[in-house]
């Protein structure tokens, strides 16, 4: 997905939180968002790593694939402002029932697909380990680099799909951050086209989000918790 088409994917999610919205509307919206997360991994499972050669059946996997992005960042924007919003943090304070379920369904979606989109791509590594090798020679790289890498997207991946019981979300996050950051480089110092860059800016567009709802997860518990807060300051 261009970097442009992201964006602007993003923008038009992001403006649907100017038409008014009851929190049970959110709540189906975030649910939805979750479960098109999850149904986007299995799609992504399927497509590449099934076997399948029928080229009818690609196709189809394909284009669920292309249009199931495409509706997954325009929810994902919408959050984004939704939950940035001084009337969420109302509703999250006060204790609406529904305002902690669309934190968590939002949350949850994002991690779930970034995570394992990050062990898939390591996966394919792999399974192309005599490509990767000579890309990473010709880069300049060592092997050794090639197996750090992949070893760091796989913890980074099953580091934020542990987030809610380990809490290293925000450290997995940043690490694979700085991973796309050099990825991005490289392709730049090797003169390649910007279009060899796309999925590195689109993840590092989730991972800033994702680092962001971890910011939020943490500011909401401070607010709704201040005693522990205040123990620990001391």
């Amino acid at each position: 997905m261009e970097p442009i088409q992201l964006l602007a994917l993003m923008i038009l999610g992001g403006s649907l939180n100017l038409i008014p919205k009851n929190a049970n509307y959110a709540f189906i919206l975030a649910r939805a968002f979750f479960f098109l997360s999850c149904f986007a991994m299995l799609n992504y499972l399927v497509l590449y790593f099934s076997g399948i050669h029928e080229q009818q059946v690609l196709a189809i996997l394909t284009d669920i694939a292309k249009y199931g992005s495409l509706i997954w960042r325009v929810l994902l924007g919408y959050f984004v402002v939704f939950i940035s919003r001084q009337e969420f943090m109302d509703l999250y304070t006060t204790g609406h029932p529904d305002s902690r379920n669309i934190f968590l369904n939002a949350l949850h979606g994002l991690s779930v697909l970034i995570g394992c989109i990050f062990i898939i791509a390591t996966i394919g590594k792999y399974q192309n380990l005599k490509e990767m090798s000579a890309f990473f020679k010709s880069s300049g790289y060592t092997i050794w680099f090639l197996y750090f890498i992949m070893t760091a997207e796989t913890a980074g991946g099953i580091g934020i799909l542990l987030q809610p019981y380990l809490k290293i979300g925000p450290w997995a996050a940043i690490g694979l951050l700085l991973i796309m950051i050099g990825a991005i480089y490289t392709h730049w110092h090797n003169y390649d086209p910007f279009s060899d860059s796309y999925a590195a800016v689109a993840q590092m567009f989730n991972l800033f989000i994702l680092i962001f709802l971890y910011y939020k997860e943490k500011q909401f518990h401070r607010v709704k918790h201040p005693e522990q807060v205040l123990s620990v300051d001391l």
